[in-house]
């Protein structure tokens, strides 16, 4: 009704009335399943027929009868039978040749009867269309749940005969094993090489082990020579046991079993997987070559493995060199044939080295031993002590030349001279602090005298200046004494706009007038926790390395001083900051810039591009060192031709007050004890007594170590405290103190030093020195002191008697 069809069969037959036809009836039955049915049986029988004609394999199916039912296209090619020659007019054992025909017949009916127990593989031969014979192997088994059998057939013709080819050869090799001169032994591994059975060897191999054949066959090499497990013959055997790659042993010494003597070996992998080595007894050659390798073995080591590079300079080029020159160089000893030798030379120092050779050519005598620098392959110079030696070389004059590399030597020489000029000028440097400590001692303690006596606040505001500007200079010699004892620098709040200042008043006076100096400095003070000579290094070989970058054309070199604050880690590129406020000093120029193929080294300790003599390529590694040790971060912009901004960020401290103007307080601590101050300066026993006395003190004074030793001892209970100087003619003021602790251990000491490297806070009061105090001293300072340690003793008197 919906128009739809499908498979059916019809069956109809006549309706008769009164004889005649006078209709049809029948029926109709729907077949749509059993078409469908054949449709995948037909599919199937196509899919089989596929496979069978496909497989690439000689394909039969037998009847029951032995007739052929069915075969491929293999079939054809095997046999040259076409196939309706052969399907259902063909048996079986047609193609089978007699004498295996029977055998055939007799499988075939055991198949039928039992395929389980029937032998499904084997071998047979078979005839061709043109009586050919081949060699054929059978796999055969029943389809199931009919009584047709389906057979594969593989020829395996050329198998046979490469079978019967290596029979032959097996015996030609059995003839040559016998016969040959060296010493053949085949070995069967045994766990991957733990021992090598011997399986068979030849008479060669019996005269080369002195062992009958009868007592080696079936024993382990290892056992048989316990030594030999470790040997580089055993390694060997092993590699080629588990790679099967030849290898060739080398003349090796046997000493430790019956072979004895020098003998070298072939060693290959049979394809059954067994271990042949080939003997050869090489005893006399090696007793011939010895004396000669033993001469080239001690010039080989001599050459390769000298420290020096050695080589022969022939024609005006390298030849022969050694690794050491190879390496010294940077060539291959190719690449050096094509050099002359002077281009390796120095541009500076070729005229020097020409002329020796010169003198040479001319059989004169000049220094055989000589140093210059030489210039490798990646353009990099160093140093060489050259000794040459004239010889003949391939027929022709030569020399004979040994370089060692004296490049760090000459390093350390320069450093050393170096290292002596800094030392020599921080011992000048201390000398002038101790000086110029004592001349400040004298300006502070008069000014300070004449501020509590003057009477006129003008005239006292007028000595504050003068404590004040001694102040900066007390600050100044410490630096001083900072660089001559070379310590680790102290950190405290520091007001970095102050060392700004002071930096950019120096360098007005050093720098020539094409340069302009900018700053921008804020009003607020902006403090950050450092040591102000690190701070001012840092400012000053930032504006030198600046100032050098201009001084062709001049330019403007700008300092900028900030605050910013930095909310992330990732916000200032290539800087690792935690978030927080920040001091900000930007230090720019406009000169030259910085090519960016140098970028990333300009912080690299001895790298510059300065001309060699102008920098020593430390100033920016010092930035740089400095910067990260107060927990910041320096980042740089640079353009050749636009100039270059170096800006460094530390963390603020906290605000306090720095450089606070110097101020006699209202209420000096006072006291009324007797007290004896030695000092070698007149000026300094005089000023410090008077300012004693003006507190209330009774103070006897002495110039020379040895004077106050002599007035405590004539009366050591007279005193109630002794200040002593530190550096004095004829004894130290540690070894007064010492003298005087000897006479009364209760005795309070306050030992005052300008500059010394014998003695520091903490070791002064290992030895029972009380105080210590760093000249020139402040009448506070001095007045505190002394108090703290009068009344610490008298507090001690007190708990004793207590």
């Amino acid at each position: 009704k919906d128009g739809s069809t499908f498979p059916a069969v019809v069956y109809s037959s006549p309706v008769f009335s009164e004889h005649r036809i006078s209709g049809i009836q029948g029926f109709v039955v729907d077949i749509s399943q059993s078409k469908q049915a054949e449709e995948v049986l037909k599919e199937s029988e196509n899919r089989y027929r596929a496979i069978f004609e496909n497989t690439g394999t000689t394909m039969i199916i037998v009847e029951d009868d032995t007739t052929i039912s069915l075969v491929n296209a293999e079939f054809e090619k095997l046999t040259g039978f076409k196939r309706e020659d052969v399907e259902g007019k063909r048996n079986w054992p047609d193609f089978v040749i007699p004498e295996d025909r029977e055998v055939m017949l007799a499988r075939h009916r055991q198949r039928r009867m039992d395929s389980d127990s029937a032998v499904k593989n084997y071998e047979f031969r078979m005839i061709d269309r043109d009586g050919v014979v081949r060699n054929i192997l059978l796999n055969v088994d029943m389809i199931p749940g009919t009584r047709r059998s389906v057979a594969s057939l593989i020829d395996i013709t050329g198998r046979k005969q490469a079978e019967a080819a290596l029979a032959e050869s097996e015996a030609r090799y059995r003839a040559m094993f016998s016969q040959m001169n060296s010493g053949v032994i085949v070995y069967e591994p045994v766990n991957e090489g733990d021992d090598f059975i011997v399986k068979d060897l030849n008479e060669a191999a019996e005269r080369i082990s002195r062992i009958q054949r009868e007592n080696l066959l079936g024993k382990g090499l290892f056992t048989l020579y316990p030594n030999l497990g470790d040997s580089a013959l055993a390694e060997a055997m092993r590699r080629v046991c588990n790679t099967g790659v030849l290898e060739y042993l080398p003349p090796t010494y046997y000493a430790d079993d019956p072979r004895e003597g020098w003998a070298e070996s072939s060693i290959y992998r049979l394809p059954s997987g067994d271990i042949v080595t080939i003997y050869n007894n090489v005893s006399d050659k090696m007793k011939a070559l010895s004396a000669l390798r033993e001469s080239e073995e001690r010039y080989r080591l001599l050459v390769e493995y000298a420290n020096e590079a050695i080589f022969i300079v022939s024609n005006g080029v390298i030849t022969f060199p050694n690794p050491k020159c190879i390496e010294m160089m940077g060539y291959s000893a190719d690449e050096l044939l094509g050099i002359p030798f002077t281009d390796h030379v120095h541009p500076q120092d070729r005229q020097a080295v020409a002329a020796r050779q010169a003198h040479r050519a001319a059989e004169a005598a000049p220094p055989t031993t000589y140093s210059f620098r030489l210039i490798n392959r990646h353009k990099k110079e160093f140093w060489v002590e050259s000794n040459t030696v004239h010889i003949q070389w391939a027929g022709q004059p030569a020399i004979l030349n040994f370089f060692r590399d004296i490049t760090e030597a000459k390093r350390l020489e320069a450093q050393l001279m170096q290292a002596q000029k800094m030392e020599a000028i921080g011992t000048l440097a201390g000398g002038i602090a101790h000086d110029f400590n004592n001349i400040l001692g004298v300006i502070i303690g008069y000014t300070e005298m004449a501020m509590v006596h003057s009477g006129s606040d003008a005239v006292s505001r007028r000595l504050q200046q003068v404590v004040k500007a001694s102040e900066r200079a007390k600050n100044l010699v410490k630096q001083i004494l900072a660089f001559s004892r070379r310590k680790e620098q102290e950190r405290f709040p520091v007001e970095i706009g102050v060392v700004v200042e002071e930096a950019m008043k120096l360098l007005r006076s050093t720098l020539p007038a094409t340069i302009e100096i900018r700053r921008h400095v804020p009003e607020e003070p902006l403090v950050v926790l450092a040591d102000p000579t690190e701070l001012h290094q840092v400012i000053m070989n930032l504006s030198t390395n600046a100032a050098h970058a201009m001084r062709e054309k001049g330019g403007v070199l700008e300092m900028r001083l900030s605050l910013c604050t930095i909310s992330s880690q990732s916000e200032i590129i290539g800087t690792d900051l935690e978030p927080g406020p920040y001091v900000q000093l930007m230090v720019s120029d406009t000169g030259r810039g910085i090519d960016a193929a140098v970028m990333d080294r300009i912080y690299d300790p001895f790298f510059t591009t300065k001309d060699t003599g102008e920098g020593t390529g430390l100033g920016l590694s010092v930035v740089y060192g400095i910067v990260r040790s107060l927990q910041g971060a320096i980042t740089v912009q640079s353009a050749v031709g636009r100039g270059t901004a170096f800006t460094i960020y530390l963390p603020c401290a906290a605000t306090e007050e720095t450089g606070a103007e110097t101020s006699i307080p209202d209420i000096m601590p006072q006291g009324g004890e007797n007290i004896l101050m030695v000092d070698d300066e007149e000026y300094l026993v005089d000023v410090g007594g008077e300012l004693l006395k003006s507190l209330g003190y009774r103070v006897t004074m002495a110039t020379s170590p040895l004077e106050a030793l002599q007035c405590f001892q004539d009366g050591p209970y007279r005193f109630d405290l002794v200040i002593t100087d530190m550096t004095m003619p004829s004894m130290t003021g540690v070894e007064l103190a010492k003298r005087v602790l000897d006479i009364r251990p209760d005795i309070p000491i306050v030992l005052c030093t300008g500059h010394s490297d014998l003695i520091d806070a903490q070791s002064a009061k290992s030895l029972g020195i009380r105080e210590f105090l760093n000249k020139p001293i402040f009448i506070q300072d001095l007045a505190v002191a002394v108090r703290r340690v009068l009344d610490e003793d008298r507090g001690s008197a007190l708990r004793e008697k207590g």
